[in-house]
């Protein structure tokens, strides 16, 4: 492992935190001196100057730069983490499911209280997220892909990642598959999760690798297809050679197996019921389930796979099992399988494939998210914004939005120490309150 002095891991901070965070060079001059101590304006300008002349930022931070240094890699990621004390909490009432949670700084700045340009936010999560995103699925074997606006905005970062890494970072083979169809008469095709697959399979390996396709496939079945109707059109999509291969399984195949059963990990998302979410409109559009509706019965979804309330009636439990049997693609029995096994070969001692990972980037995701680390427990992977770890922080409450220092503004003197460095900065309460009112971000 390389030897580098502390300018040099001064120099390497600045360039991740403008390169890969997105801050100005004043906000990262407030983070980097957080972590050591006094950082004069000049100097954090040198410094600045140095990292672009050394190429380490070249318009975003050149990780690539560092493959021989993981240990300053992950102290890096770190700076933009200052939750431990939540991930902690969250990892513990998960039953120790949850293995990792990174927070990015959100793209607050872009999207307005009165709901602003949400896709520019989700854009810079995306891209924000993308080191630690592609070093989580670079390990997988066999990865799933679910579908959505947010898990566009992150694969976009992977793929823009992946085009500078060397073809030594890549796996030799990754298979990626879609975990579920398309949304009956929907235009945004690059959202769903066939294009997904098809753009992080590029991105993952050194030579091609064939994607299965669902494309004609509907994510949902009209409720006017029910009872024998049903079985008739799932008999139907079962017929076609890609879904029978992801969900069904070939009888004398070299591995007889669905593809969804071989799944180690899946990249996903989390679903709050609101205007934005694809799920919800698909319902909405093509069965006439509005979100109050499914608000009674569902928290929320994951990859739209449903997740039941609590202590339903038998009404409203039945009531509930008639929606969620509209779906066509992965089921919760599959995420648990995924989250289960991964949660296995990392107690053995493997680091393995990273299981369960969920992208979600907005306050409103925070109830939805809590379910699903700390009810269902199906995420071993928890990659989220400074706009919903505050909310969770909240929830579990571990402190109150707006206690934070607003990014840019210097620590007062003596708070470079340890003491002070804990959450010393982070997002405050009007950014927090600008993500909430803008409605980011339903998939």
């Amino acid at each position: 492992m390389a030897t580098r002095s502390e300018r040099d891991k001064r120099i390497a901070a600045m360039a991740y935190l403008v390169g890969a965070q997105g801050l100005s060079e004043k906000q990262a001059r407030a983070v980097i001196e957080t972590r050591y101590g006094h950082y004069s304006s000049s100097t954090a300008s040198r410094d600045c100057a140095e990292a672009r002349r050394r190429q380490w930022l070249i318009e975003r931070f050149a990780d690539e730069s560092f493959s021989d240094d993981g240990e300053l890699l992950e102290e890096l990621s770190t700076l933009a983490h200052r939750y431990s004390e939540l991930e902690t909490v969250l990892a513990a009432k998960s039953q120790r499911v949850l293995k990792g949670l990174r927070v990015v700084y959100g793209g607050v700045d872009q999207a307005s209280a009165c709901g602003g340009p949400i896709q520019d936010a989700l854009t810079e999560c995306g891209r924000r997220s993308a080191h630690e995103l592609y070093a989580l699925l670079i390990r997988s074997k066999v990865l799933g892909v679910a579908s959505g606006h947010t898990l566009r905005a992150a694969c976009d970062g992977v793929a823009a990642r992946a085009s500078f890494a060397r073809a030594s970072d890549r796996a030799d083979v990754v298979h990626v598959i879609p975990t579920s169809g398309e949304p009956i008469g929907a235009g945004a095709v690059d959202t769903n999760s066939t294009s997904l697959a098809s753009l992080l399979s590029q991105a993952l390996n050194r030579r091609r690798v064939p994607v299965p396709s669902l494309a004609g496939v509907p994510s949902v079945i009209p409720r006017k297809y029910q009872a024998e109707r049903r079985e008739i059109v799932l008999e139907f999509i079962a017929d076609l050679r890609a879904y029978r291969d992801i969900f069904v399984g070939r009888a004398g195949a070299d591995d007889p197996r669905p593809w969804i059963e071989r799944l180690d990990s899946i990249l996903t998302c989390a679903g709050a019921f609101g205007s934005w979410q694809a799920y919800d409109n698909e319902l909405t559009r093509t069965v006439g389930i509005g979100s109050d509706e499914l608000a009674e019965v569902a928290d929320g979804d994951i990859g739209g796979v449903l997740i039941p309330r609590p202590s339903l009636s038998a009404r409203k439990r039945q009531r509930f099992d008639e929606i969620a049997r509209l779906w066509t693609g992965m089921q919760l029995g599959d995420y648990r399988r995924i989250a289960h096994a991964a949660e296995l070969k990392r107690t053995s001692g493997s680091a393995g494939p990273p299981g369960v990972i969920v992208c979600a980037f907005g306050a409103n995701k925070a109830r939805i998210v809590d379910v699903l680390v700390t009810r269902t427990r199906v995420v071993n992977h928890l990659l989220i914004d400074h706009a919903l770890a505050d909310a969770l922080a909240e929830i579990h409450r571990l402190g109150k939005p707006g206690t934070y220092q607003r990014l840019g503004r210097r620590p007062e003197r003596g708070t470079g120490t340890a003491a002070g460095r804990r959450g010393a900065v982070q997002i405050g309460h009007h950014g927090r309150e600008s993500w909430r009112h803008a409605g980011v971000g339903d998939d």
